[in-house]
């Protein structure tokens, strides 16, 4: 099936086009992309790795689009991806701590795109940037909200109103996701027991863990640490 990119910077135009019905009559596997400047899009193909590491830091969603004509066009995807992403870990190396550092396909570099928009969202705020900065790199620390702010020499209500008006979401929840996602890591990279990881994570009762686990990730602990691979046959 061939991969068609449709790039438009009228929604409704793209809308039309999309519906058209010779795209399935050809076996055409087609996609939208609807921008206010698409001509960045179509020169995308020029941008150096340190060009694209950069759109990564910013939460830039032509990331993901560059990613896909690196996946059309390069030649030596896996070498490409690998230079990319070792300019995004020297430079993030707190994503060390939930990601694997061999993001050598489109999954793993749009799954560690997503990973940075859900943890370091961009919120422009210098307050709220280096609450998340001190969360992310000690997810296994006291992270309890009065704590951080003490850290931060900020109010801890305060701490409590900003960081809900920049993030849509609450403190508590978010440090939820952050050591949640820890987790999921360490069920990944090591072999400690779950109630082991859960205490890490100040995680004390392991029912709570679990159904915090199951509830983000749609699955126990113990069946997200099984290998894709995995034969269950007997």
């Amino acid at each position: 099936m061939e991969k068609v990119i449709i790039i438009s910077e009228n929604a409704n135009t793209l809308a039309k086009v999309l519906e058209q019905g010779f795209w399935a009559e050809n076996n055409m596997d087609v996609r939208g992309i609807c921008v206010p400047d698409a001509d960045k899009y179509i020169s995308s193909a020029e941008k150096t790795d340190e060009d694209i590491a950069k759109l990564f830091f910013n939460g830039d969603s032509e990331f993901l689009y560059i990613i896909d004509g690196i996946e059309r066009q390069s030649a030596d995807k896996t070498a490409e991806y690998k230079r990319i992403s070792d300019i995004i870990f020297k430079k993030e190396g707190w994503l060390l701590l939930y990601a694997d550092r061999n993001c050598c396909t489109k999954a793993a570099m749009a799954s560690l795109f997503a990973l940075k928009c859900e943890l370091f969202p961009k919120v422009g705020n210098e307050t709220i940037d280096s609450a998340i900065n001190y969360i992310v790199n000690d997810p296994e620390g006291d992270l309890r909200q009065t704590s951080v702010a003490e850290k931060l020499y900020i109010n801890s209500s305060y701490l409590s109103t900003v960081f809900t008006a920049h993030t849509d979401r609450r403190f508590v929840d978010y440090v939820n996701d952050v050591r949640l996602r820890r987790a999921a890591r360490l069920l990944l990279s090591t072999d400690l027991k779950i109630a082991d990881i859960a205490e890490r994570l100040e995680y004390h009762d392991l029912a709570y863990f679990s159904k915090l686990f199951k509830r983000k990730f749609g699955m126990t602990p113990s069946l997200y640490r099984i290998p894709e691979n995995y034969n269950y046959q007997i």
